[in-house]
């Protein structure tokens, strides 16, 4: 029966109530069909007046979020012996499956009357169900009680079934458990309620639409925020990162704003105020500054997601990143690059972020090199330009390989030049080119630039042989060029001693001081290379001054001597010791050292046991002697007289060559009398009250491509050495000291026109050059 208001259906009520049909009276359950919670509310409210006793549904429940099974309900309903209207029989209906909605309908239709009884079973918006799923089938609907169907207008409710973890959303109409579900329909003026409930999460995929209600699931964190806030996240949801998405939801509900996207999620959590200013390094040092994990997946996610940066090698990184640990990230910014298209962008970028890591963030080495010497012998038919692109200078395992490539180079001189920038320590200890030296010979810096290459390469040269051979062949040609070096001061103001400090390490020292002292002014006023006292041991040649004596302690413990490893820590403690040096607040200090040390001497290098001559100390370089000693000068030792410290007059037995006096040193020795154990750097620096500017004199040349050499003067002398570049080609700068006048080659520039940059200290001067052709073309007739 269909009715037209509130009114009819609660006179129709009545009128059935006194009827003496015998269907009326023998069928106790009355259906009710309304559209809204409304007219529900009102209905109960017209039945109470009229004596009808309420029973609530809910109030059977096991627990809050519980729920009720098909004889809960009809065994609630069998039991009344009131008049009664039972709700909310619908919103637990809808969960039920056609066949459990059926049998818990036809039961509850089945039950016969006692004493005139009814019990009204109001149904919110499920005719269309009741019709189709039951009424259609039900065999006695011609001979059952009355059915009454309210028509008004529906007042649809939408319900988001929210089915993951998730808390409640402050502001809205929400149902945390089935109990509150089933009190919903008290509440007035619902469009939108959010269901927490677990219990309806389970049961929501037997609810169908209909003409009340719209339910609509949120499975996950992400349908949430674009239901609930409007917001744009063009992040694929992952059931694995869901912790992150909680996190996420409930940073943006604490926000409270809408309509966010990726980008204004980006920078309302990191606080930044635009995109516009950020590059590569700054989302780097920005992931590192964020330990916390879910920092770290709103990073990732949003780069991947930023169209800026879709061709950086960041981005490939993090397109593999798949934790959140230090570790992680920074074992893939080493190493994505031997798996990825090596584009010459991706590698300058990489350098870039791996110097950001370990020289600005101090963020430790850690595992890296012993993977990164594998990855780095798989580059072995590459180029050394094409290998060294590879290579950032910043690790251990990186200066092992370009001392390999050194050694293996069939091209010396030009590899050298490649290594420059990425490894200038290296470079510099090799260069004993344009030191501007005085009163020195010639053969001494070419002895020493071929020792250095020969311990680079870890064998010894002929040429260095036959040097030491004609220098060292016996006592009196020792003598002839010994005595024609100045000797080291030994006293002085502001010595500073460095222990086995020898000439090897000279144009290496030059370089640091320059490099560490231009900022605070400190500038090398003299460079002398000196010689020390023999036996070249430190009691023979001690400073009234404190000693540094890290270098010396390293080689001391050296056992055995490690190719290449010590040659590299030995050039990275003589660069500390630069560094500790020039941290002092002194005007002027001297750089002095006792001796040096050689490699040279150790059974690889074709020197085995020839004398033994017991009693000799230092590994055999050196020997005290008794004053009535027999002994007599010879190929392998020199008898020397000492004339200094303690040991005045004292007679002694020097090896003069790399062959010692007893059994062959497995390590680096000192003590005898070859170049690298006598001579040692004797360097004043000064501190300049202010900073000099320079004149260039001329700063313009026309040259010609066939001669392309340009001269300059630089007033007043350059407290640094100059040095002249364009690009990243550094020019070698002779100097003449007869007319003052510096000279380069510029012979890897083609005709053209060109500015060169040359720097003094932290000065930059330009310098133009125009390169001309040798002939102009004749036109032709």
């Amino acid at each position: 029966m269909k009715l037209n208001s509130l009114e009819e259906l609660c006179n129709e009520i009545e009128k059935d109530k006194k009827s003496n049909a015998p269907s009326a009276r023998r069928y106790p359950v009355r259906f009710v069909f309304l559209n809204s919670f409304k007219s529900l509310r009102n209905l109960v409210s017209c039945l109470g007046d009229k004596g009808v006793n309420l029973t609530e549904l809910s109030s059977y429940l096991p627990k809050e979020d519980g729920w009720l099974t098909s004889d809960d309900i009809v065994n609630a309903v069998k039991n009344i012996r009131q008049d009664t209207i039972i709700v909310p029989l619908s919103e637990i209906l809808r969960f039920f499956n056609k066949e459990d909605f059926f049998t818990v309908i036809k039961t509850l239709s089945e039950l016969e009357n006692k004493d005139n009884l009814r019990l009204y079973i109001p149904f919110v918006g499920l005719l269309e169900r009741f019709e189709k799923d039951f009424w259609a089938n039900f065999y006695r609907k011609e001979n059952w009680a009355p059915v009454w169907i309210l028509n008004e207008p529906v007042e649809r409710i939408t319900i988001y079934q929210v089915n993951f973890e998730a808390k409640n959303i402050t502001g809205k109409e929400t149902i945390l458990n089935s109990n509150e579900w089933l009190n919903l329909w008290k509440k007035s003026d619902i469009m939108k309620v959010i269901s927490f409930s677990k219990s309806l999460s389970y049961l929501y995929r037997n609810f169908l639409p209909d003409a009340l209600f719209d339910l609509k699931p949120i499975s996950n964190q992400k349908e949430y925020l674009e239901t609930f806030f409007n917001a744009k996240i063009s992040v694929e949801f992952d059931d694995d990162e869901s912790r992150f998405w909680d996190k996420l939801l409930r940073e943006i509900m604490l926000w409270d704003v809408k309509n966010l996207n990726l980008e204004s999620i980006f920078l309302k959590h990191f606080n930044l105020n635009s995109l516009e200013n950020l590059e590569i390094e700054n989302y780097l040092k920005l992931y590192m500054d964020y330990k916390d994990s879910f920092d770290r997946w709103l990073l990732k996610n949003f780069l991947l997601h930023y169209e800026k940066v879709k061709n950086s090698y960041l981005f490939e990184v993090f397109s593999k990143l798949d934790r959140f640990d230090d570790k992680t990230i920074i074992d893939l910014i080493w190493f994505r690059i031997f798996e990825a298209d090596p584009k010459e962008e991706f590698l300058v970028e990489r350098k870039k972020l791996l110097k950001i890591l370990h020289k600005d963030l101090k963020e430790p080495i850690g595992l890296i090199e012993s993977k990164l010497e594998e990855k780095l012998d798989s580059l072995n038919k590459l180029t050394t330009k094409e290998k060294l692109e590879y290579l950032t200078g910043i690790t251990f395992a990186e200066k092992r390989y370009i001392v390999k490539i050194l050694k293996d180079s069939p091209n010396f001189s030009k590899d050298l030049e490649f290594i420059k920038a990425l490894y200038p320590e290296l470079y510099y200890y090799l260069n004993w080119d344009n030191l501007l030296l005085e009163h020195i010979e010639p053969w001494v810096l070419d002895y020493f630039r071929n020792y250095n290459i020969s311990k680079l390469i870890n064998k010894k040269s002929e040429k260095l042989e036959d040097m030491l051979n004609k220098k060292n062949k016996d006592k009196n040609s020792f003598c002839e060029w010994y005595y024609k070096i100045e000797k080291i001061p030994s006293e002085g103001k502001n010595l500073i001693w460095v222990d086995g400090l020898g000439a090897e390490w000279f144009p290496l020292i030059i370089y640091l001081v320059e490099e560490y002292g231009k900022g605070n002014g400190k500038f090398i006023e003299k460079k002398v290379i000196t010689r020390v006292n023999l036996p070249t041991v430190t009691d023979c040649n001690r400073y009234e001054t404190k000693k540094i004596g890290d270098l010396d302690k390293y080689i001391h413990d050296e056992n055995p001597y490690r190719y290449p490893d010590d040659l590299i820590n030995e050039i990275e403690i003589v660069e500390s010791i630069v560094k500790k040096i020039l941290e002092s607040n002194l005007e002027k200090l001297s750089i002095v050292s006792d001796h040096g040390f050689t490699f040279l001497c150790q059974k690889q290098f074709g020197n085995i046991k020839k004398l033994d001559l017991k009693g000799s100390n230092h590994e055999g370089r050196c020997m005290w002697i008794d004053a009535n000693s027999t002994y007599q000068d010879g190929e392998y030792f020199i008898v020397w007289t000492t004339d200094a410290n303690n040991y005045q007059g004292k007679k002694s037995l020097v090896a003069l060559k790399h062959t010692s006096l007893q059994n062959t040193p497995s390590r680096e020795v000192h003590g005898g009398a070859t170049p690298e154990e006598v001579l040692v750097p004797y360097i004043v620096v000064s501190t300049a009250e202010e900073a000099l500017e320079y004149e260039i004199n001329p700063i313009k040349f026309e040259v010609s491509i066939k001669n392309p050499v340009i001269e300059f003067e630089i007033h007043p002398e350059p407290r640094y050495t100059p040095r002249l570049k364009f690009g990243d080609i550094v020019y070698e700068l002779s100097y003449n000291k007869d007319n003052s006048l510096f000279k380069a080659n510029l012979k890897d520039l083609k005709t053209g026109t060109y500015d060169l940059e040359l720097d003094i200290g932290d000065k930059k001067y330009k310098i133009g050059v125009e390169i001309k052709g040798g002939f102009k073309e004749r036109d032709l007739l």
